[in-house]
């Protein structure tokens, strides 16, 4: 099969520069390593100048559209955008097109991929894109286009049961599928860190609402003995977020440190007790899967526990609400050397056996496959 993807935020990711990448572009790089297991073709389609800027040799694709403009010129997504969009897709022509996150681009792709006869693909990104919550992040505008897009979307797949019930509702006859994200371990289990080298708790995201760091404020008050080192930086910063960063740099023990890189992040995980996530809401954290790839447990509320792999399995604790977070991260800190390394080791294994991007992409394909033939 021949498969292409939309990123204008991949390259950033490739090149692990300092620009801030979300989660749909660390999950795709691993699916992109899956696909290529696999022995599929895969392109990137992004932006023109992507491939020097990145400047590496990868094993796939990279197709390039339109340049990035500084400044927003009055129809140019119609009468420049759109058309380098189609003819470079047109050229490349994929077996199937991709793309993720809820935004205008999914019905402008959709409808170029009806246009050329492509099937089109929509990856859902988060919980909130299927239902009402998805007000409160994405202007009206994209909202309808992006609606319109998962509507007329060949096949959706989703990153867990929430997301699939939540479709299933709307689309009772539409081509939806269930696949956790998938995850390219990089670290061997003789480089598994034992409790006595680990040093504080890890909390790493995008300082917005969604995250919920006066949720943070409350614990580290909470918890004065525990160390709190905090990754991310300041993205469309609200005021109640703003107040609570202030707070958290008055702590002693709380250190901010910056945005990390995709290379920086490993050692970090690896050095931390846990892994606490105290946003009100997500779709399947990317974090989750680097924490535990780390022998790294996940603390979490009810609220983000995907298919609930965490008590399922065992990978950390979880909470009831987010007044119980430091119950729960205090859980995790008392435990003695024996149990918190079989903890990592648990952790390490989970993604090993169950995240596996090529057994992951083979399953996505052969979904596909199957749909395809029985038409």
């Amino acid at each position: 099969m021949k498969f292409l993807y939309f990123s204008f935020v991949l390259p950033h990711l490739l090149k692990d520069d300092n620009a801030a990448v979300g989660g749909a572009a660390v999950q795709w790089k691993s699916w992109i390593k899956g696909f290529r297991g696999n022995g599929h073709e895969f392109g990137v389609l992004t932006w023109k100048g992507a491939e020097k800027y990145i400047d590496k040799n990868l094993d796939f694709d990279i197709v390039e559209c339109y340049k990035l403009e500084k400044e927003k010129k009055k129809w140019q997504l119609l009468y420049y955008q759109i058309p380098k969009l189609y003819v470079a897709i047109k050229k490349y022509n994929p077996d199937y097109l991709i793309q993720a996150s809820a935004t205008y681009q999914t019905v402008i792709l959709m409808v170029i991929a009806k246009l050329l006869r492509i099937p089109f693909i929509h990856r859902v990104a988060h919980d909130t894109h299927v239902d009402g919550r998805i007000s409160t992040m994405v202007e009206k505008k994209g909202i309808f286009a992006y609606k319109i897009g998962l509507r007329y979307s060949d096949y959706i797949f989703a990153q867990n049961s929430y997301q699939f019930n939540e479709l299933r509702k709307k689309y009772p006859k539409k081509n939806i599928f269930i696949l956790h994200n998938p995850f390219e371990v990089t670290t061997k289990e003789a480089e598994l860190l034992p409790q006595s080298s680990r040093h504080y708790v890890a909390w790493i995201g995008n300082f917005r609402h969604m995250k919920n760091l006066p949720a943070l404020v409350k614990i580290a008050t909470q918890m004065p003995k525990i160390k709190f080192k905090i990754a991310g930086m300041e993205l469309n910063i609200d005021k109640e977020t703003k107040v609570a960063i202030e707070k958290l740099k008055e702590m002693k023990n709380v250190e901010f440190v910056g945005y990390l890189t995709r290379t920086e992040i490993k050692p970090f995980l690896l050095q931390s007790i846990a892994l606490l996530n105290t946003s009100l809401y997500e779709g399947f954290s990317n974090t989750f899967l680097e924490a535990w790839s780390c022998g790294t447990p996940v603390v979490s509320t009810t609220n983000v526990n995907p298919d609930q792999l965490i008590s399922k399995f065992n990978l950390g604790q979880i909470a009831k609400n987010h007044n119980q977070l430091s119950q729960a991260l205090k859980i995790i800190t008392d435990y003695d050397e024996y149990k918190y390394q079989k903890l990592v080791l648990r952790c390490y294994r989970y993604v090993l056996k169950h995240h596996s991007p090529k057994i992951l992409a083979s399953k996505f394909s052969l979904l596909l496959k199957n749909k395809d033939e029985s038409i």
